[in-house]
């Protein structure tokens, strides 16, 4: 009887050494299992979660919000700069889709949101050759010998040549001119569309000047020869490349809402946007399209218009 009390006291004993150690195991496997089940969980939901809205906002479809002060922003009538007789639209702040989406099948055009913070003036034309005889007291221009000549953009300049022609103009003017950072460039160009053309995804002969042999014109025309973007801005696609201020990076990199300082630009590359009228191929003239060259280059077909600052 004693014999058979003791071994049941040791199996109890032993059952509760045993449950000591089983109950605590057990707690842990519990936890290791949650921990996996969580982290599964995480891995497969929320990270293709985070894959589709990486994917939306890199295809332009993801909601950005556009601050509420720059939604509202209020719009300014256009304004004539007297010297030169240059007209100019405003182009209120607000907020924009850069770049192509992947059907455009740009490399060097990720798609991306912009937020425009300060309004600017915008030249409703490209610079004409009259205008830049008033300034620089010469015609570069390729095509100067045409009847029209004087209503023809300026083209066959380089990024130094303009520069040049800024700091004459903004030392007889009382108003600072510049050239448009890429960024301002394509903002005004889409004129609130996202489609490859400020008038849809077609190209057309009747809406830009550009080089296709259906079109029929081998060199530049007057501007404001087709009709203007929902801005009222003319020749945004076509006629020819603009100069724009910023440096060119490939991946964008922030460098197209900025103006390279034109210190030492002789090695650096420009960003020129439009197209022109030798570009046969329309991919080369869509609002995302992109171009660069080097500052001390010069063609036929590269031109620009000028930027300005707010203030009346």
């Amino acid at each position: 009887m004693k014999m058979k009390k003791m071994k049941y006291t040791q199996e109890k004993q032993h059952k509760k050494r045993r449950g000591t150690i089983v109950r605590p195991l057990r707690l842990l496997l519990i936890i290791l299992a949650t921990v996996a089940i969580l982290f599964v969980s995480w891995y497969f939901v929320d990270r293709q979660s985070l894959a589709k809205i990486t994917t939306n906002i890199i295809s332009g479809t993801g909601q950005q919000e556009c601050p509420k002060e720059l939604a509202s922003a209020q719009s300014k009538p256009g304004w004539t700069d007297p010297l030169t007789g240059m007209e100019f639209v405003w182009i209120k702040p607000g907020c924009f889709w850069m770049g192509s989406p992947e059907s455009e099948d740009n490399y060097n055009e990720e798609r991306h949101y912009v937020i425009i913070s300060e309004g600017y003036y915008l030249g409703k034309y490209e610079v004409t050759q009259a205008q830049w005889q008033k300034i620089m007291n010469n015609n570069p221009a390729h095509f100067n010998d045409r009847e029209d000549y004087r209503n023809r953009p300026v083209e066959g300049v380089t990024f130094n040549e303009v520069q040049q022609f800024i700091e004459r103009l903004n030392n007889q003017s009382d108003f600072q001119f510049n050239l448009p950072t890429e960024a301002q460039w394509e903002y005004a160009a889409r004129a609130g569309t996202t489609t490859a053309y400020y008038w849809g995804d077609n190209i057309d002969c009747k809406k830009a000047h550009y080089g296709s042999k259906d079109c029929g014109i081998k060199e530049t025309t007057t501007v404001g020869s087709f009709s203007p973007n929902a801005w009222g801005l003319y020749d945004m696609v076509g006629n020819v490349l603009e100069w724009t201020c910023s440096e060119y990076e490939e991946d964008y990199d922030d460098k197209e809402q900025e103006c390279l300082s034109t210190d030492g630009t002789s090695y650096a590359s420009f960003v020129l946007r439009g197209g022109s009228w030798l570009f046969y191929d329309p991919g080369r003239i869509r609002s995302a399209a992109r171009n660069e060259s080097s500052a001390n280059t010069s063609n036929f077909d590269m031109g620009f218009r000028l930027s300005r600052k707010g203030g009346r």
